[in-house]
């Protein structure tokens, strides 16, 4: 027997399936009853779940007792790099990502992204309202990823399809 909470197929009236529209829709009262009831869940047959910023920092700082390779669970067959791999191959990966994210090459594509932004708005400002997720949280990081590689914008459609079949593979 463990001393850690164990969820029922639900918990706090919210299922836990990823596909549950009312959790996608709300899922801050959810984390925040997770915060202050149950910051160490284990899921039957699933992960632990942990909701806690100091228990969090604590596994990431720990991965001889927490392993990220199966912190991330979304149907992917290789593993996302660098979220699930552990030490000391981590270091590798980070080693060639962190000079391309280092905070003063972030700040060079900070007149493009605010460009990049207005653009985004302009296409929907005049309805005054806009489908969020397909106008402008999905296509504003993918284009900032296809400018970090030098990537040409007209394949933000192949690009999408791409990352599409990594993280959501069929079958």
């Amino acid at each position: 027997m463990t001393d850690e909470p164990q969820a029922s197929e639900t918990t706090f009236g919210l299922s836990l399936g990823a596909d549950d529209p009312e959790l996608a829709a709300r899922p801050q009262p959810g984390y925040t009853m997770l915060r202050e009831s149950m910051p160490v869940m284990r899921i039957p047959d699933g992960p632990v779940i942990l909701s806690r910023h100091d228990d969090v920092t604590f596994a990431l700082k720990n991965p001889d007792l927490f392993s990220s390779i199966n912190a991330i669970e979304i149907g992917n067959v290789r593993p996302l790099i660098p979220l699930q791999i552990d030490p000391p191959d981590h270091v590798k990966y980070r080693r060639l990502l962190d000079p391309v994210f280092a905070p003063r090459e972030m700040a060079k594509l900070e007149p493009k992204v605010r460009a990049l932004v207005n653009e985004l708005i302009d296409g929907f400002i005049e309805r005054g309202e806009c489908e969020f997720n397909a106008e402008l949280a999905v296509p504003l990081p993918c284009t900032v990823f296809l400018e970090l590689l030098g990537l040409p914008y007209a394949d933000i459609d192949r690009f999408l399809q791409w990352k599409d079949d990594i993280i959501r593979p069929v079958g």
